[in-house]
């Protein structure tokens, strides 16, 4: 991935974005089958709310910001705050957290 150091930012996120739904691709393959589901993952995700599981299972699922808005019928911009709010809650910094909690949880 180059992206331009005089790249906008917006494009710059777009592509970091674009790299991590690569990765939660492959990110079944690298996590050991015996650790799939763990009690820590369900527990995670036992207190969030319908709309941030929902999130969880598209972003699990491998959708962008955008697609998960369409799906949604939300603004990209909310989906953004949303899964802001879900990474929050979930204890990770990043979609690829997410995912792999998502994966361990037995939700993919």
């Amino acid at each position: 991935m180059e992206v331009p150091e005089d790249a906008p930012l917006r494009a710059m996120i777009r592509e970091i974005e674009d790299a991590a739904v690569r990765a939660a691709e492959v990110l079944p393959y690298v996590i050991p089958q015996d650790s799939q589901v763990t009690g820590e993952a369900v527990a995670a995700i036992s207190g969030l709310t319908p709309r941030q599981h929902e999130i969880l299972q598209l972003v699990a699922r491998g959708f962008t910001n955008a697609e998960i808005a369409a799906e949604i019928f939300i603004g990209v911009r909310t989906a953004e705050r949303h899964l802001e709010s879900l990474y929050a809650s979930l204890g990770v910094h990043a979609r690829v957290g997410a995912v792999r909690v998502a994966i361990q949880a037995g939700l993919s």
